[in-house]
């Protein structure tokens, strides 16, 4: 049983990793299809592509809180149970702003094309929600990044990307813009933070550095009897 859930704990860290690359190189590949194609339905069929990067991106999600959770179950975390709710608004919060992200999209490149754009139409709604999708599973991200540092599932060097991206993205992207990079490529920096600590993340997963798995918390020795003999108590 618990080489199986190992083994899904790993699985779950490969796709959120994947999902984070994509999902950081996202933009680059939107200047990249604008500079190669310069057709507007050449960007229209690329975005088309974006549900299954938001699919693997929420099923690495969904792994990932589900090993944190079972990092509540530690000693240390439940003296900060406070950061458990702050966990679950997070997951909350992105998974919902990745489902909302899939379904504007679906609507403005599969369902609404023949609509067009600023004229209050369906294809402009389709839009709106995509873009509060966004807003959505960003802010979900930053909350899941502070409650896996305060649950200490994660080593502060692998929930900085989740603290600071936000202002960080926000001001590499302006100052890219600033100096003459094209919008995309330039918004592609505030992705890329956001996509490093993903990336992180299912790394950690990956590599089996995060283990919550019923044991209650990190392993501690104590000297037990005259043999001077070592203890493990897990």
């Amino acid at each position: 049983m618990l080489h199986s859930s190992s083994t899904r704990i790993r699985w779950s860290g490969a796709i959120l990793m994947l999902g984070g690359v994509l999902w950081a190189l996202w933009y680059v590949g939107v200047y990249l299809v604008d500079l190669v194609a310069p057709r507007y339905a050449s960007y229209e069929t690329y975005n088309r592509l974006m549900p299954l990067v938001l699919l693997i991106l929420l099923t690495g999600l969904t792994g990932a809180y589900v090993q944190q959770r079972r990092s509540y179950g530690s000693a240390d975390a439940r003296r900060n149970s406070r950061y458990e709710w702050i966990g679950l608004a997070g997951f909350v919060l992105a998974a919902l702003g990745l489902v909302a992200m899939i379904v504007g999209n679906v609507a403005e490149f599969w369902a609404f094309t023949e609509d067009a754009y600023g004229r209050g139409t369906s294809r402009d709604h389709a839009w709106m929600v995509f873009g509060l999708g966004m807003l959505t599973f960003y802010v979900g991200t930053v909350l899941f990044g502070v409650s896996a540092l305060g649950a200490r599932m994660v080593s502060p060097l692998v929930a900085l990307p989740f603290l600071t991206w936000f202002p960080v993205g926000f001001a590499l992207s302006g100052l890219l813009q600033l100096i003459g990079v094209p919008e995309n490529l330039a918004f592609s920096g505030l992705n890329g933070l956001c996509g490093l600590g993903w990336i992180l993340l299912g790394y950690e997963l990956l590599a089996g550095r995060i283990d919550g798995d019923v044991k209650g918390g990190p392993a501690t020795v104590e000297v037990v009897g005259r043999n001077g003999g070592y203890q493990w108590r897990l």
